[in-house]
């Protein structure tokens, strides 16, 4: 694949400060409780390509880690907010990991993936990570520069 020219392939702070700042607009669901995430997978489920991400509160001291307490899942008009460390990892979600019929978008989702099979194993498919398409096209995207890159190719600025 040859690089695109119509894009720069990096993006001055300066720039990212001019452009629009936009958050989304959707509906924010957050789920505690096994019966929601069974209600969440449902939508989920009929989705073919969905923005996928977890978090993980930070260590400091080497060699510690902390389970991921949480799996954030954006539809087009709302995300899923799943608080793992009051629903676990329940079988909707190791069958929606499993799933290759369902793209699972994101940056850095090996790092997501380890950690949430330190919980619970399972075979993930359908993964497709973002840094790899950048790199195809020419676009300067490192993991710590991604948001910069996405807000450059948007032509706006994120809150996250």
């Amino acid at each position: 694949m040859h690089p695109d020219h119509h894009f720069k392939a990096t993006i001055t702070t300066e720039e990212i400060n001019d452009l629009p700042l936009r958050a989304f607009e959707g509906k924010i669901v957050v789920i505690s409780t096994e019966d929601q995430v069974k209600k969440a997978f449902e939508e989920i489920n009929h989705h073919r390509a969905v923005g996928f991400d977890t978090e993980t509160r930070p260590v400091f001291v080497r060699g510690h880690s902390h389970p991921v307490a949480l799996m954030q899942i954006a539809l087009p008009q709302q995300v899923f907010l799943i608080r793992l460390k009051h629903t676990g990892v329940p079988p909707e979600i190791i069958h929606f990991m499993q799933n290759e019929q369902i793209l699972k978008v994101g940056v850095a989702l090996r790092d997501d993936i380890k950690a949430l099979q330190r919980i619970k194993r399972f075979k993930p498919n359908g993964i497709f990570e973002l840094t790899e398409l950048t790199k195809k096209s020419g676009i300067e995207a490192e993991i710590p520069h991604f948001k910069e890159r996405s807000n450059q190719q948007l032509g706006r600025r994120s809150t996250e």
